[in-house]
């Protein structure tokens, strides 16, 4: 879990505090790909079942120019519904 480190500012030490209503692509900053990771890294930690977690919901893909984006509402995923679910261990 130490490679998800926020900074408060690119050239000063010192590190953001996360708080339970950060998004994972609003204010992680992370690409579609390394949410991904980020979230296996997560799961794997705390032993949480992801077998049913569809990401297509909460992280919006890139699609090549040629193919249509789905119409698809995208949800937010804070870091309190990753607490939670790791609470509930689901």
């Amino acid at each position: 879990m130490e490679h998800y480190l926020i900074r408060e500012h690119w050239l000063k030490p010192g590190f953001k505090r996360i708080t339970k209503d950060w998004t994972l692509t609003d204010n992680f900053r992370l690409v579609p790909e390394n949410v991904e990771d980020m979230l296996l890294d997560v799961f794997k930690h705390f032993n949480i079942d992801y077998s049913n977690m569809d990401t297509r919901n909460y992280i919006e893909y890139e699609y090549p120019f040629w193919q249509k984006k789905p119409e698809k509402e995208i949800k937010a995923l804070t870091v309190e519904m990753i607490i939670e679910s790791a609470r509930a261990g689901r």
